[in-house]
């Protein structure tokens, strides 16, 4: 019971808390330049995620046509050698 209070008590004062401006500038201007670097960063993330995992699809798809192709080939020469009838 006396945990439950502990933990109810520290809830309420972190719920009560309000956030901090997690900024090292006093100036509104350089917050607003960093929101939009951060932004700018967030963009060129997403487009080389998007760009590995089509060159990740793509690689995927070179290893299972070159499987494919040499099972092809070995079936081919395989027929090749045997003796016609």
């Amino acid at each position: 019971m006396n945990k439950l209070l502990q933990i109810l008590l520290l809830t309420i004062i972190l719920v009560s808390c309000t956030p901090a401006n997690a900024s090292w500038f006093d100036g509104s201007d350089h917050n607003i330049k960093i929101g939009n670097l951060e932004r700018q960063l967030k963009v060129q993330q997403s487009k080389a995620d998007g760009a590995a995992s089509v060159a990740c699809f793509l690689g995927i798809g070179c290893v299972l046509l070159f499987i494919v192709g040499t099972a092809i080939g070995a079936k081919t020469r395989h027929d090749a050698t045997q003796p016609t009838a």
